[in-house]
């Protein structure tokens, strides 16, 4: 590089920037330290960041590096993987055995149609009955895979399972729900949960154990239930069998509905079976998980007023265990906000 000539101004004009600059960075050194400190770690997390990328690379090539060097990770894998385990599952005798009697089923029925069905609405059926077994597998398929995974189909870790494959419509697996479902997962150190059978046994166990501290997943699971008990293109849930949910749902060693003065859960299921005479809506059933968590907070029951959006079987349970002296007296009303 060729050297520039300077000029005696620009000699003068160099030693006073040198000399102010100097005191200046005298003044600040003690500043400098402590700010290098904090500057240095993400300083250096973002060098590694550009150095994994490839040097102001920001493109996808960081990322297929990690997947190329995580095959069992990758996008494509995985899915691959998690069709596999599904046709595994579905091609189960029990599966096979299942889809027989739906088409044995969906025969009968097409057969009791009027003459004048159209040919391509029996084709459609036809379409259909095929998706059904291709990409749907029942309860004893199901039953088989908890058995696998580790877990109980008879209490509240099977709902575990049921909110992470979105199983609804009385128990039924689709492939969609199953494999979205899992692909959705992340582990522990924030990485894309592998498709086998070993790491979501690991994963919904610790999910299970998860359940009774987290509010949130509670909630998650909660609803779900509600979805995978009902029948098909029925809005509601019978009330045997929502009584029947609720009881292990709210079981003591998971999400307790009592304080130690009221068991609402005993309570509840009383007044369900003396004075309810149907069905559990979808707004009853999400509405009693927001009811009881503000119960074991106030089991006087003063945060109720009829001013408030709770649906009417709340409030008539409210009276109801007033009159049966369930609860003690109320205190005033503690405006509390019913839940969305």
């Amino acid at each position: 590089m060729p050297k520039i000539k300077t000029t005696p101004n620009y000699k003068k004009a160099t030693a006073k920037i040198t000399s102010r600059t100097s005191i200046q960075s005298k003044d600040k050194k003690s500043r400098s330290k402590s700010k290098s400190v904090i500057v240095f770690a993400p300083a250096l997390a973002f060098a590694y960041f550009l150095d994994i990328c490839g040097s102001w690379d920001l493109t996808d090539t960081g990322f297929n590096r990690y997947y190329n060097s995580n095959e069992s990770r990758r996008p494509d894998t995985r899915m691959a993987a998690l069709n596999e385990m599904f046709n595994s599952l579905r091609n189960s005798a029990e599966a096979q055995e299942h889809e027989k009697d739906a088409r044995s089923a969906a025969e009968s029925a097409r057969a009791t149609k009027s003459d004048g069905l159209k040919r391509q609405d029996m084709d459609d059926e036809d379409l259909v009955i095929e998706e059904l077994g291709t990409d749907m597998i029942g309860p004893a398929s199901i039953e088989k895979y908890t058995e696998t995974l580790g877990i109980n189909a008879l209490n509240y870790e099977f709902f575990v399972l049921c909110e992470i494959v979105q199983i609804d419509e009385l128990f039924q697996l689709t492939r969609k729900g199953f494999t979205e479902g899992w692909m959705s997962q992340w582990d522990k150190r924030g990485s894309p949960l592998e498709a086998n059978i070993e790491a979501h046994r690991r994963y919904i166990r610790s999910r299970i154990e998860e359940l009774p501290k987290d509010g949130a997943l509670f909630k998650k699971v909660y609803r779900q239930v509600f979805l995978a008990g009902k029948e098909p293109e029925v809005k509601t849930l019978p009330k045997k069998i929502a009584m029947a949910y609720w009881e292990e749902l709210f079981t003591p060693t998971v999400h307790p509905w009592k304080t130690k003065n009221v068991n609402f859960l005993e309570a509840w299921l009383v007044y369900m079976e003396e004075k309810w005479t149907r069905n559990v809506s979808k707004d009853m059933w999400n509405q009693t998980l927001e009811f009881a968590n503000k119960t074991v907070m106030d089991d006087t029951l003063g945060f109720w007023s009829e001013d408030q959006a709770w649906p009417g079987v709340i409030d008539d349970f409210v009276l109801w265990c007033r009159e049966t002296g369930v609860v003690v007296t109320a205190r005033p009303n503690v405006g509390m906000q019913v839940d969305d």
